[in-house]
């Protein structure tokens, strides 16, 4: 199962994220998305155990369709 309008790129390490991987919810963010609950999508679970350490950091990067690294600088 797809989910188009979820980012396609994995926030944590700027692979591909895998058609079938689900959206995680992202917890202790100050960002929602349309539905109220921060979603995104990760590559591997590895990824999504570095998500929780910097929410907001990943979400952004989700939201903009690319790898945190490249919006910290």
């Amino acid at each position: 199962m797809t989910h188009p309008a979820l980012n396609t790129v994995c926030p944590v390490c700027g692979t591909q994220v895998p058609d079938d991987m689900p959206p995680m919810e992202v917890v202790h963010t100050s960002h929602l998305d349309d539905r109220g609950i921060p979603m995104l999508r990760v590559c591997s679970r590895a990824c999504a155990l570095l998500v929780h350490e910097e929410p907001d950091l990943y979400y952004r990067a989700a939201r903009m369709n690319t790898k945190a690294a490249s919006i910290t600088g």
